[in-house]
């Protein structure tokens, strides 16, 4: 894939907002175990190195070149870097992260066992990762293909 193909597919990632825009054109560049490893500057709080520096690699320039093909194209760098940190940070949300992290607890009613109230809540998670599951495959998403194996060759020559 050329590098115009896959800004043309990052534009296509398109979203209501700057901040969905981003985090769609990061989900089509990479997966979720890719994601990890990163960080805008690549330093922790303390200011040491611990990821690798997304506003160094080859992708951040890509995202920025796809925005400019979108009607964010007026949008300037610090807001872009702003969307990027927000989009980083929350990677372990993605693909369900968020349903395992957050637990929704049933309160307990009078009169019931703690085995009827465990019954509940599992029946509560098993109906929200059917919900989540419907709408990770919901076609209003967006139309354009992950593109994560494509991305990393590309990013490959790139560094060649």
């Amino acid at each position: 894939m050329s590098t115009e193909e896959l800004i043309e597919r990052l534009a296509g990632a398109e979203r209501s907002s700057l901040q969905a825009t981003v985090r769609g054109m990061l989900k089509l560049m990479i997966t979720k175990d890719v994601a990890l490893r990163f960080s805008f500057t690549g330093m922790d709080c303390r200011r040491q190195k611990t990821k690798e520096s997304f506003k160094n690699h080859a992708a951040y320039e890509r995202i920025m070149v796809a925005l400019k093909q979108t009607r964010f194209d007026s949008a300037r760098r610090p807001e872009v870097n702003r969307a990027i940190m927000n989009a980083l940070k929350n990677v372990p949300d993605w693909e369900g992260g968020r349903d395992h992290r957050v637990r929704r607890r049933v309160p307990l009613r009078r009169n019931e066992s703690s085995s009827t109230s465990t019954i509940e809540m599992q029946e509560n998670a098993e109906n929200s990762n059917r919900i989540s599951a419907t709408l990770r495959r919901s076609p209003r998403q967006h139309n354009a293909t992950p593109i994560h194996s494509v991305f990393s060759k590309a990013v490959r020559l790139l560094e060649l």
